[in-house]
C-alpha cells in the first residue's frame, strides 16, 4: 500500500505472526522483506471473456444495399414523385383542355412506391414524357427488388460473431464491458492501485474489485460484455470447478498477453532457518515435473468434483453452461427468422397504420366542421 504496509497474508509473513506464504509472487520490492525460495513456476496476470455470441442485428433488413443506394434510391423515389406532380400542376394551370392523366397524389405515390413493393395497379393513361419515365422506373424497380429479394435471407439469418477483447489495449476501448478484478489483495491489486500506464488507468476507472472470487470467473464465462482479470493459475482453478461439464470445452477465453509475467514462488519469513531445506526440496520436485504434474492433477480433480456437482444442482448456470457448450460445438452458421429480423418492417407499417389513422381522423374532423359551419350560416342567415 502507499503507506509501505502490507495485505494480510503478506502481511503476518512480514511480520513473523506465520512462518510462509505458497503462491508468493517474487519481485524485487519483497525480496528485501522475505526469504524466497528457488523458482517454481510462472504464472500471467491475464483476463477472461466468454467466447462469443452470434447475432443477428434487427437493422440487418437494410445491410442489404449499402446507405448510398438507400440515399440514391430514396432521391429518385422524391425525384420522380416531384417531376409528375409539378407536370400535372403545369399542363392543368397552362392548358385549357388539358383534361389529366393523374387525378390525385395517392396514384403518383402509387406510381413510385407499387413497383417497388410488388404491387399490381392499374395506371391512366400516360403520354410522352411520364410514359418514358413510368417503363424505365418500372424496369430499375424490377431490378432493384429482385435483388433485394436474393440477399435478403442471407442477410437476416447468417449470424454476425461479436468481436470480444483479446488485448488489454482493446478491453480499455470497450465501454460496453464491465471489468472486475479477481481481488486477491496480492500483486495484482497493487499493480492496478500504483500503475500509471495510460491502458491500465483507463480500465482501473471502470474496474470493479470482485472479493467473490468463483463469481469474478463466472460472470466472465458464462455472461455477455463481462471481463474477469485474474493469474491464469487461479482462473484455471474456478473454471474447473465451476464451469466443467466436460474436459474437452473451455468455456471461457484468455487475452492473448499478459499484464504481468509473475515468477510464483514460496515466501518464508526473513532469515528463516528453513530456507535452505525447502529450496533444495522445491528444486528437485521441479525439475523431475512434479509440480506441475500435480497442478495439472488438481485442476483433474477440481474438474471431476465440480462436475459431479453441477450436474446435481442443475441451477441456473448449469443451464448457462449447456447453453454455451452448444454454442461452441453447433455446426449451423444460421438460424431461422425472428422478429428482430423484420422489425423495421413491422416499424414502417405501424408508423403508416398510426399516420392513416391520425389523417382519417383530421379529414373526418374537417369534413364535420365544414357541414357544422355551413348548418351556422344557414340558421343566421
Amino acid at each position: 500500500m502507499p503507506n509501505g504496509t502490507w495485505y494480510e497474508q503478506m502481511s503476518d509473513v512480514i511480520d513473523g505472526h506465520r512462518d510462509v506464504v505458497f503462491g508468493s509472487v517474487r519481485n524485487l520490492e519483497r525480496d528485501s522483506l522475505l526469504d524466497f525460495v528457488d523458482f517454481v513456476d510462472f504464472s500471467g496476470l491475464k483476463f477472461i471473456t466468454s467466447h462469443p455470441r452470434n447475432t443477428v442485428d434487427w437493422k440487418a433488413i437494410l445491410y442489404v444495399f449499402s446507405a448510398n443506394v438507400w440515399i440514391c434510391l430514396f432521391g429518385t423515389c422524391v425525384s420522380i414523385f416531384l417531376f409528375v406532380s409539378v407536370t400535372e400542376h403545369i399542363a392543368a394551370n397552362y392548358f385549357p383542355n388539358y383534361s389529366g392523366e393523374i387525378h390525385s397524389t395517392m396514384e403518383i405515390v402509387g406510381m413510385v412506391l407499387d413497383p417497388l413493393l410488388e404491387r399490381s395497379i392499374k395506371f391512366p393513361q400516360l403520354r410522352s414524357t411520364k410514359l418514358y419515365l413510368a417503363v424505365f422506373w418500372f424496369l430499375g424497380a424490377l431490378v432493384i427488388g429482385t435483388y433485394y429479394k436474393s440477399d435478403f435471407i442471407a442477410y437476416v439469418t447468417y449470424p454476425q460473431q461479436e468481436i470480444i477483447p483479446r488485448t488489454f489495449r482493446e478491453l480499455s476501448e470497450r465501454r460496453d464491458y464491465n471489468i472486475k478484478l479477481l481481488h486477491l489483495r496480492a500483486v495484482g491489486t497493487v499493480f492496478y492501485n500504483t500503475t500509471k500506464h495510460p491502458v491500465h488507468v483507463k480500465i482501473r476507472k471502470r474496474m470493479f474489485y470482485e472479493n467473490n472470487w468463483p463469481q469474478c470467473v463466472l460472470d466472465a464465462t458464462l455472461e455477455e460484455k463481462t471481463a474477469c482479470i485474474s493469474f491464469d493459475l487461479v482462473g484455471n482453478l474456478f473454471l474447473s470447478r465451476n464451469v466443467t461439464l466436460k474436459r474437452s470445452f473451455n468455456l471461457a477465453i484468455y487475452s492473448t498477453e499478459s499484464v504481468l509475467n509473475t515468477h510464483m514462488s514460496i515466501g518464508l519469513t526473513k532469515k528463516s532457518k528453513f530456507l535452505d531445506a525447502i529450496s533444495e526440496i522445491t528444486r528437485f520436485l521441479r525439475d523431475t515435473g512434479h509440480i506441475r504434474r500435480w497442478i495439472a492433477e488438481a485442476f483433474e480433480v477440481n474438474s471431476n468434483s465440480g462436475m459431479s456437482w453441477l450436474k446435481t444442482q442443475q441451477n441456473k448456470n448449469y443451464y448457462k453452461i449447456l447453453n454455451m457448450m452448444d454454442l461452441i460445438t453447433s455446426s449451423s452458421k444460421v438460424e431461422p427468422m425472428k422478429l428482430k429480423n423484420v422489425l423495421v418492417s413491422f416499424i414502417a407499417l405501424s408508423t403508416g397504420l398510426f399516420v392513416s389513422i391520425v389523417a382519417f381522423f383530421f379529414e373526418m374532423s374537417v369534413r364535420t366542421l365544414k357541414v357544422l359551419y355551413s348548418i351556422f350560416r344557414n340558421v343566421t342567415t
